[in-house]
């Protein structure tokens, strides 16, 4: 989408996997058009975006629908603010703190990607999954990078209680390899997986 039509859309979270078009129509009838990430005939990945006459009735809409709900789910309904990555965005990332711009996310699927992974976080300058070196396969949980602490703690409030790819994910700040292992040993299983895969937050910046 380009920038003109950013202004008059809406980007959706939190969508069922098995809503039609006709479902989130009857959500947003104003909408002039709907699409789905990739050019896929429905919502795959839980994301849709919807299309306005013009940015006055996409802004009326924002409004109005932030409490929508389709077959009993809460949607997220946010602004698109889709942007290129550019080398000094990338340069931006790698240049900043790891604290508090990365977010590591944990319970992705098999099929989960980078891109969808992207996608998915609002504002997100890159995104990386884990993989296994000797098989590939993915360790279904990845890390997502941000150029400002607003905007990841912002992200990170939006994916709340959210699902990619039809599993529900886990969304916590990433911790680097110092700090993961600088903290005391802790039941919580969420912990640990963190500290075991706390390095993988420096391969994602380098």
């Amino acid at each position: 989408m380009g920038r003109v039509k950013d202004h008059r859309c809406l980007f959706l979270k939190n969508v069922p996997y098995n809503a039609t078009e006709e479902d989130i129509r009857k959500v947003f009838r104003r909408a002039v058009a709907i699409r789905f990430p990739g050019g896929a005939k429905g919502p795959s990945q839980g994301i849709a975006f919807v299309e306005f006459k013009n940015k006055a009735v996409a802004e009326e809409m924002l409004k109005k629908k932030q409490k929508a709900q389709l077959q009993g789910r809460d949607l997220i309904v946010a602004r698109v603010q889709r942007r290129a990555v550019t080398n000094a965005d990338s340069k931006k990332a790698k240049g900043c703190s790891v604290k508090g711009t990365t977010l590591f996310v944990s319970g992705l699927t098999d099929e989960t990607t980078a891109e969808t992974l992207q996608a998915a976080f609002d504002g997100a300058v890159a995104a990386r999954v884990a993989v296994d070196k000797n098989t590939g396969a993915s360790k279904r949980f990845g890390f997502v990078e941000f150029d400002s602490e607003e905007s990841c703690r912002a992200a990170k409030d939006d994916m709340e209680d959210c699902e990619i790819d039809g599993s529900k994910v886990t969304v916590t700040y990433a911790v680097s390899k110092e700090e993961g292992s600088a903290r005391p040993p802790s039941g919580e299983k969420l912990q640990g997986e963190r500290r075991r895969h706390a390095a993988e937050v420096i391969k994602l910046r380098s």
